[in-house]
This record gives C-alpha cells, sequence and structure tokens, in this order.
C-alpha cells in the first residue's frame, strides 16, 4: 500500500525552489547592472527596420555593447541611434582621452564607422562598427549639430545594392530613348547611302582594283617571259668588269713604277742637272739613262693606244698570242 504525500513537505520544496530562481536572477542582474557602459550616438540616413532596443553593437563580430534607443532625428530625415558600450571596449578602442569613465570626453578616430548588417535571413538587425577609407566613406555633414560621442556611419551594403538597382531602374527609360534614336539615326544613314547609290559606287571601285590588279599581274608575267630581270644581271655584271678594268688601267698609270712616277722622275733630274751643272758624269749617265727610260715608257704606252684605242676603256689584254 503505497504512502500519501505530504502537501506541506510538497509546498515548501516549491517555495525553496522558487526562491533560488529568484536569487539566482538578482544576482545576474546585479552584475548586470553593476556593467559600467558609455554612450555613444549615430545616425542612419536609411531605414532601421528590424533593429530594437537591445540589439547588439559588434566590433568585427565582437559584441561591444547594445543599443539603448532609436529615435527620428531633428532634421527628420536621418535616424538617432543611441549605444551603450561597455568601458572595457571603449578603452580597447581608445574612444576616450585617457582611462574612461563617466566623465571622460570622448575621442572618436576620423576612420571609425557604424553600419546596419542583418542576422542572417531573419531581418533583425544590429549595429557592427569598423574602420573604414576616410576617401570612399567621408563622414556625413549633417544639418544640425552633434555631441564629440557621435560616430559617423557608413551606408550599409544592403542600402548601396538598393540605391544602384533603383538607380538602374530609373534609367530604363533614358536608355530606350537613346537605343531609338540610335536605331533612327542608323536607318537615315541607310536610306542616305541607298539615295546616293553609294553600294553601286562601291561595286564600280572594287571591279576597277580588280582590274589594275589583273593588269599588274600580266605585267609581272611579261617581265618573266622576257627575262628582264636576268638581262638587268648580266648588264650588272658586264658593268662591275668593266669597272675592274679601268681600276687596273689606273693603277698602272698612277702607280710607283707608272707613267706619272717616272715622268716626274725625269722632271726631277732635268732639274738637278740644271742646278748641278758641274756634276760628275756619273751623275749625268744616270740622267740620261732617267730619260730613256721616260721616252721607251711614253713610247710603249704610245704603240699599245695604236695598237688598241679602247685601251683606257677595257684595260690591257691578257698576255699570250698577240692579235692578228
Amino acid at each position: 500500500m503505497s504512502r500519501k504525500t505530504n502537501p506541506t513537505k510538497l509546498g515548501l520544496f516549491v517555495v525553496a525552489g522558487f526562491l533560488a530562481f529568484m536569487t539566482t536572477l538578482v544576482v545576474f542582474g546585479a552584475q548586470s547592472l553593476r556593467k559600467e557602459t558609455l554612450t555613444f550616438k549615430t545616425y542612419f540616413n536609411e531605414s532601421v527596420q528590424g533593429l530594437e532596443v537591445g540589439s547588439p553593437v559588434k566590433y568585427r563580430g565582437v559584441s561591444i555593447g547594445t543599443v539603448a534607443a532609436a529615435d527620428i532625428a531633428p532634421d527628420r530625415r536621418h535616424i538617432e541611434v543611441t549605444m551603450q558600450l561597455n568601458f572595457a571596449d571603449v578603452a580597447r578602442l581608445k574612444l576616450t582621452d585617457g582611462t574612461p569613465s563617466l566623465t571622460a570626453k570622448a575621442k572618436v578616430p576620423p576612420d571609425l564607422r557604424t553600419q546596419l548588417a542583418s542576422q542572417g535571413i531573419t531581418g533583425v538587425k544590429f549595429v557592427q562598427m569598423d574602420f573604414f577609407d576616410v576617401k570612399s566613406n567621408p563622414a556625413e555633414q549633417l544639418p544640425f549639430p552633434v555631441g564629440e560621442n557621435t560616430i559617423p556611419s557608413a551606408v550599409s551594403t544592403l542600402k548601396g545594392l538598393e540605391d544602384s538597382i533603383v538607380g538602374a531602374v530609373n534609367r530604363i527609360p533614358e536608355l530606350i530613348d537613346g537605343v531609338l534614336g540610335i536605331m533612327l539615326r542608323v536607318n537615315h544613314i541607310l536610306e542616305d547611302f541607298d539615295s546616293k547609290k553609294v553600294p553601286d559606287a562601291a561595286k564600280d571601285t572594287f571591279k576597277h582594283v580588280d582590274e589594275v590588279l589583273a593588269s599588274l599581274d600580266g605585267t609581272l608575267k611579261d617581265l618573266r617571259r622576257s627575262n628582264v630581270i636576268g638581262k638587268a644581271s648580266v648588264t650588272v655584271t658586264d658593268l662591275d668588269k668593266a669597272v675592274n678594268k679601268m681600276s687596273t688601267l689606273l693603277d698602272r698609270i698612277d702607280g710607283d713604277k707608272g707613267l706619272v712616277a717616272s715622268a716626274q722622275k725625269t722632271s726631277e733630274a732635268f732639274g738637278d742637272l740644271g742646278r748641278n751643272a758641274t756634276g760628275t758624269t756619273r751623275e749625268l749617265e744616270a740622267t740620261l739613262r732617267e730619260v730613256r727610260e721616260a721616252a721607251e715608257s711614253i713610247r710603249a704606252l704610245t704603240d699599245e693606244l695604236e695598237r688598241d684605242p679602247d685601251m683606257l676603256i677595257k684595260g690591257h689584254a691578257k698576255k699570250g698570242k698577240p692579235k692578228p
């Protein structure tokens, strides 16, 4: 036979459990209340739908505070969001002059920005904080006064995408008008071509070019048949031989033992004879011998010119039997 449950003991057990739960709640609440925070503000020029009081404020994914309030800004265009940031995180980010305290003066870095972000696809938003390039994300000039604890905001990714899509959609009529204008111009150009018979003129031009090419091809064939190129090569060869012969003849006339040298020696000999009229007989004989050699050279040149008048052009004939 089972024992009956004692209602008194059961009641005392439920009351003791409730008291333990409330004590734990009060302890954790007191610790949360004792957590020191500093207030910062930011302004968004876009909808903050999904951002609620108590939403986290994160720096690169790390929670550093919560959203304390969201309200309409004085210009009725921006949304003012108040954030409570933890002392320790404020110190790490150096958002104050000196040690963070309730009376510390805020010091916001010029490249620090806030931005709205979404948690997954739920639509719940939070405020993320990061450092941005000042040139591509300059601080917005607000039309109302703000405090030193204001952190400038950057446009959210979703807002930028939305603005791009809206801008593209708004430009569709303009693009359509531009395409229609281009089509009309092309149609006008084609009509102008037809009216001026440009295709026929182009056809005649191509026909004339084809005739010129055919004539040029025939000329080249005639040159190959008449062997003009071969004849030109032979002519150049003959001319080269004539030049070589002329060079040989000039060497004979102008060399150390040529006609000019002999004549010069003779002239010098006569000069020495005139200056040294009292010279010895041996000197006189040498002079006469040189005169004789010069006369023989002149006579030899005269004989060769009589036998071959074209010698100055063709050069000396090869040694061998004399020509009949």
